[in-house]
Order: structure tokens, then sequence, then C-alpha cells
């Protein structure tokens, strides 16, 4: 449901504040997630700590209830449906996760699967291409 080359790592702390799920989409923003079973979810200290840390432009709980409702002025408890769904309306930007189906190339074109190229409006895209994160993340 992510849009064309999103990361996403496990992010935790020597101190133990962590993220379950942390995305790094294409435009350079962090989203932070952490995954609760429970229907009254909250979000842990850690994890705020953590999303604070990383400057997360969006922090979410997942929870198995059927709304989404606010923790904080900066953390939304969502249900995963409802997650999916944000990230493919970003998948479906134009540049909101690049072009896709597509697949950069070094000139700043893009190869799509099926062997057309089309040149990357650049003026359309807020931020280059994302570099991976360094430091305490795991590839998820």
């Amino acid at each position: 449901a992510a849009p064309f080359g999103t990361d996403a790592w496990f992010y935790r702390t020597r101190a133990g504040a962590e993220i379950d799920l942390l995305l790094h989409l294409p435009d350079r923003r962090l989203w932070a997630i952490e995954i609760k079973r429970s229907t009254a979810p909250r979000a842990a200290r850690g994890f705020e700590l953590a999303a604070s840390d990383l400057r997360a432009a969006e922090r979410f709980v997942v929870h198995p209830g059927r709304e989404p409702f606010p923790l904080s002025e900066t953390t939304t408890a969502i249900p995963l449906t409802h997650l999916m769904e944000r990230l493919q309306e970003l998948a479906r930007t134009p540049c909101g996760g690049r072009i896709s189906g597509a697949v950069p190339c070094s000139r700043g074109h893009h190869r799509h699967l099926g062997g057309l190229l089309r040149r990357h409006v650049l003026e359309r895209c807020q931020a280059p291409p994302a570099k991976p994160l360094h430091g305490l993340l795991m590839n998820a």
C-alpha cells in the first residue's frame, strides 16, 4: 500500500524507546507507527520520545477498532484499513510517492516495468529521491 520507494524500518534506542514501524517515504517524510491489539490503545512514552527525536511528520497507533481518533496533539489512533488508505492516496498522487509502477534511473527518468521511458517532472516533486536512514535502524 505504501508509495514506491518507501523504506520500512524498526527503530529502537539504547534507552529502550522504540517505534514498531518507521516509514521513510520517497518525499523524505517519516511516519512513525506503533501497533497495538487493544481497542483502547495508548501511545507509549518511548514511542512519543522516539517519534519526536526523529521529527516524524505523522504518528499513528494502529488498533483493531473501526474509527480513527486522536490520542494527543501529534498522535492518531487509526485502524489498519484507514492507514492503508492513507498510504494508497500518497501512492496515487503525482510524486507523493514518485510515479507508481516505475523505477528511477540515474538520469532522472523513470523506466516503466513495461519498458517505456518517461521523464520525471522534477518541478512537481518537492524533494530529491529519498536516501536510506542510518544509525539505530533495522530494515523491516
